[in-house]
């Protein structure tokens, strides 16, 4: 155990990665939505989990995401895979953050019903989860040099 947290390799982090990138994406479609109801979601994997496609499959694609963390050799020493996994995942993060900001600067009771249901309901879920997440890589020493 690190600070209270139990060892978790790599790999377990960037496996927690993808769901937090997923959670993070399906608010940010939530907001689209709501914001743009006439666009396109940025993320849309229902087509991709409706489609005949073995769980096998979906299990290839997954670890091919996870192996596209590897390190690259022409990237410098401190761009590492897990701040490259941190970077990936947090660039939603700070997206939704901006959007608190923009909808609710002083608070989730400031925006109408609507956005606040939004905010309670995915946005501020998604941000805690990948604080968290940010919480153990750090704590698992991965972001220090």
């Amino acid at each position: 155990m690190i600070n209270g947290l139990p060892h978790y390799d790599l790999e377990a982090f960037q496996r927690w990665a993808l769901v937090v990138d997923d959670q993070l994406r399906d608010a940010v479609d939530a907001i689209t939505a709501l914001e743009e109801p006439d666009s396109e979601p940025l993320h849309d994997c229902g087509d991709l989990l409706r489609a005949e496609r073995s769980g096998a499959d979906l299990a290839t694609d997954l670890i091919e995401e996870i192996n596209a963390f590897k390190e690259n050799p022409d990237s410098p020493a401190w761009f590492t895979p897990a701040f490259q996994m941190v970077l990936a995942v947090s660039t939603w993060a700070t997206f939704l953050m901006d959007y608190v900001d923009e909808v609710a600067p002083h608070g989730s009771t400031q925006a109408d019903a609507t956005r606040q249901q939004l905010l309670l309901e995915k946005i501020f879920p998604a941000i805690d989860h990948f604080l968290r997440f940010l919480d153990a890589v750090r704590a698992a020493g991965y972001l220090s040099k």
